[in-house]
């Protein structure tokens, strides 16, 4: 990317603008959407003050005209899908019974889930669905299939815990709002029964033949996830374990799966476009191939960007246009925005653009740094590729899973090479004929060989004790960071803007560190009473002074491991009765007595059972607290001598 790519006309503006418009309808009060806005503002008028006058002064006043109709557009397009949202959530309410289209089937050890989508009579309102968690899985209820459900529906609650999976959060960016339990599948009525497509049967026969063919259950599900997008099969240890080595994102087929495609038959059809160079059968061939397997694993989300992106690139190659990397990029954004305009607050869209986005700014970078250790050769680029994409989504890690794999880039060097032959290899085993099965037991022993290899590599990662850190840090820094990594990729590329970038920068760090500093002593200084349910009983934990005071004895939940890390907790304390809390409330208070400010002093209730937060005075004598661990009447400890 150089300066004239950032010109005002460029694609990039407009985008950008309309981003701003969604994300002040979506994320108004979020730190993200003022960092967002502040340098939107920025950086525009900055560029704009650097064009040079001669060409910028005609068009002045149609410019900031269009960039105002992107950005009026995005708002407008988000108030439509909300406003439609919140009139479908408020019909499912009152109906107690509803028609609608199985839209997708998943399923699960222990149930089958169907989204289904609502029937509406006008083809330009956005899509509202709704779930049915089936717990009869022995049905055949299929995608397509028209049913009536004669039951009312109940909203999906949402959860106040901090770091605990928000279902309503989740499935309204999904544009679904309600959901029912069945245990029986009779209790669903089949209105109108359509033949399951092509896409859908050839998937249904590729996953059986996988079973077939290989016959260790864990290496089928890890295949079945790699070529088909199906990982309802896969051990939650498994998961575990390619979590743990950075390797989850192998396991949903997303960009990375569609390049390895891409690249495998841009091998396989090298002969045809050596030998046909002008011929169009060698571009469409690959378009076709890369749909076809998009609707294959089921027309994934992420799938469906990266193919949308290869399509874009392609096609203006064909036509001898230009490529601009980042105006084929903000096509494929703003296509996807214009259908789905909150898909831009999902984590996968958020984590699959950006990471697109971090490996435009900071490949080149990245690879010159390598470059002295490993030479110029592919490695080079994969390590490159890894850091580059790293480094852009870091961020997203820390704001939606307070976590970062400090193995990724290695992992990525060792297993994604592997890859391109166990997926080559397998698919050639699973559609070579029956009667070649001396030709497919081999392919499928050096399949099982390349699948033995990769779980084995990521035990080994896993088993390291920093595989991964937990870094629960505030949304503020976070938004600083965000910021920062934009701003030095700005300069990387853009070395006109090098030295205020710098200064800039260098302002931001110093504001993120004194940022998190403050919050440490926050949170460390003050004792705070933490209660929320878990397995429908009543949890209490007293954070102070780096201290987890706690009658906690379970396997401590993600979603509190993460509460103990934002109180930069380094010591657990198991309180075992009354006494113990009566002993450490009559701490609390003889501590704060005895403070200089006794009259300022307090204990922080942050009480997500009954959600509300408020504070106890600690210098009154006595106090009635129903929120106490044990509700007891806590009279002032009687001093020690």
């Amino acid at each position: 990317m150089n300066f004239e790519s950032l010109k005002i006309q460029s694609l990039i503006w407009p985008v950008l603008f309309f981003i701003g418009g969604i994300s002040m309808v979506y994320a108004s009060t979020s730190y993200i959407n003022i960092g967002l806005q502040i340098l939107l503002v920025v950086v525009f008028f900055s560029s704009l003050v650097n064009l040079k006058s001669k060409y910028c002064t005609p068009y002045l006043g149609w410019i900031v005209a269009s960039l105002l109709l992107f950005y009026g557009s995005g708002i407008l397009l988000s108030k439509f899908h909300q406003r439609e949202f919140v009139r479908s959530a408020d019909l499912l309410d009152t109906t107690s019974s509803s028609v609608g289209t199985v839209f997708s089937v998943q399923h699960y050890e222990n149930m089958d889930r169907l989204q289904i989508r609502v029937q509406n009579n006008h083809w330009w309102k956005p899509p509202h669905y709704y779930n049915i968690n089936l717990l009869d899985k022995n049905h055949s209820i299929h995608k397509g299939q028209v049913i009536a459900l004669n039951r009312p529906l109940k909203p999906i609650e949402s959860s106040n815990i901090p770091y605990a999976f928000d279902a309503k959060k989740y499935w309204h960016l999904q544009n679904t709002s309600h959901e029912l339990f069945l245990y029986r599948s009779t209790d669903l009525i089949i209105i109108r029964d359509v033949p399951q497509s092509f896409f859908f049967r050839l998937r249904q026969t590729t996953a059986e033949k996988i079973d077939h063919l290989y016959q260790n259950s864990s290496q089928a599900a890890i295949l079945k996830a790699l070529l088909l997008g199906q990982k309802e099969n896969v051990s939650s240890k498994t998961k575990e374990v390619f979590k743990r080595a950075g390797l989850m994102h192998i396991l949903a087929v997303s960009g990375l799966h569609v390049g390895i495609v891409s690249v495998l038959l841009f091998i396989l059809l090298l002969p045809v476009k050596l030998l046909l160079p002008r011929s169009p059968f060698h571009y469409l061939f690959v378009l076709m191939t890369l749909w076809a397997y998009a609707a294959l694993t089921g027309m994934n989300t992420p799938v469906v960007r990266a193919v949308i992106l290869t399509t874009f690139y392609l096609t203006a190659r064909r036509i001898n246009r230009q490529v601009n990397p980042w105006n084929v990029y903000f096509w494929a954004v703003l296509l996807v925005l214009v259908i789905h305009p909150n898909a831009f607050f999902t984590v996968s869209f958020q984590l699959s653009f950006g990471a697109v986005a971090s490996i435009l700014l900071f490949f080149k970078t990245f690879k010159m740094w390598v470059r002295p250790f490993f030479g110029d050769n592919y490695f080079t680029g994969l390590v490159a590729v890894s850091l580059s994409a790293q480094a852009g989504i870091i961020p997203l890690l820390l704001i939606h899973f307070q976590e970062i794999s400090l193995l990724s880039t290695l992992s990525s060097f060792l297993i994604i090479p592997l890859l391109f032959p166990l997926i080559f290899i397998s698919a050639l085993s699973i559609i070579l004929p029956a009667s070649w099965n001396w030709f497919t037991d081999a392919l499928v022993f050096f399949s099982s060989q390349i699948l033995k290899l990769i779980m084995d590599l990521s035990e080994v990662l896993a088993a390291w004790s920093f595989s991964s850190v937990l870094l629960v840090w505030n949304d503020l820094t976070i938004a600083l960071i965000v910021v920062i990594l934009l701003l030095i990729g700005l300069s990387l590329e853009l070395r006109e803007l090098e030295r205020w970038v710098k200064y800039a920068t260098f302002v931001l760090v110093v504001l993120a560190a004194s940022n998190e500093a403050f919050n440490i002593y926050q949170k460390r200084s003050s004792p705070v009473l933490v209660r929320h349910p878990y397995k429908n009983e009543p949890v209490s934990e007293i954070y102070f002074q780096g201290i987890c005071y706690t009658s906690f004895i379970d396997n401590v939940p993600p979603h509190l491991v993460r509460m103990r890390h934002k109180y930069y907790v380094k010591k657990k304390v198991l309180m075992s009765g009354v006494k113990d809390w009566d002993a450490l409330y009559g701490t609390l208070w003889r501590m704060h007595q005895s403070a200089k400010y006794p009259q300022s002093a307090h204990l922080l209730v942050l009480d997500y059972i009954e959600d509300h937060t408020f504070a106890i005075d600690l210098s009154i004598s006595s106090k009635s607290y129903s929120h106490w661990p044990f509700g007891e009447q806590l009279p002032a400890p009687e001093p020690q001598n």
